[in-house]
């Protein structure tokens, strides 16, 4: 069963500790819900590695909750090679004592 549910709904009913997104749309509107859901731990986005293609780079910079890495190994595996994929992996960080 599909449910039809927006970002902050989903993140709101579901509380999913990890999120999985492929191909957002540049600029889009909804990711930087997932760095608000306090449920999240990580994030984990297949896309490009040309900003202006995929992804809201705005709320990536700007959240300052989660650690972001580029796997190189998964990128390597999104096929076809040639069109530069990326996928990066944003981890909640630790509550500093």
């Amino acid at each position: 069963t599909v449910l039809q549910q927006d970002a902050r709904t989903a993140l709101r009913i579901h509380q999913p500790q990890v999120v999985v997104c492929s191909w957002p749309p540049a600029g889009n509107p909804f990711e930087h819900h997932v760095f608000t859901a306090p449920s999240v731990q990580r994030y984990i986005v297949i896309g490009s590695r040309h900003h202006a293609s995929t992804g809201n780079w705005t709320a990536y910079r700007s959240q300052t909750g989660f650690d972001l890495v580029v796997d190189e190994e998964l990128s390597r595996l999104v096929l076809p090679p040639e069109v530069e994929h990326a996928v990066y992996v944003f981890t909640r960080a630790k509550a500093s004592s």
